[in-house]
Formats: structure tokens, sequence, C-alpha cells
């Protein structure tokens, strides 16, 4: 697969603090996922290269 710049995209919607953080109101539900997943590091990892990839 060839990615193009002019037509590729990271998108993100609308992470809540309620899922992703060990304070949210959601963290017993989902919070053993997250960490298992390792899903904020590896949001922060995108945003990373996306933004150093222009």
């Amino acid at each position: 697969m060839e990615l193009k710049k002019i037509d590729t995209a990271v998108v993100f919607i609308d992470p809540q603090n309620d899922v992703l953080s060990e304070d949210g109101a959601n963290w017993d539900a989902v919070g053993a996922s997250v960490t298992e997943n390792r899903t904020v590091e590896n949001m922060e990892r995108i945003f990373e290269v996306a933004k150093a990839d222009g």
C-alpha cells in the first residue's frame, strides 16, 4: 500500500479522560484494556510520528 501525504490524515475522535485516565469515571470498566494495550502511549506515538512526518 502506498500512502501519500496529500490524501492521508490521522484522525482521533474525541478521546475522553473518562476512558483514558485512571481518575476517569469509566476507568473501572476499561482501564485494564487501556493499560494492556498501551492506548495512551500509542496515541502519543502516533501524534509524534504524524507531526514529525508533516
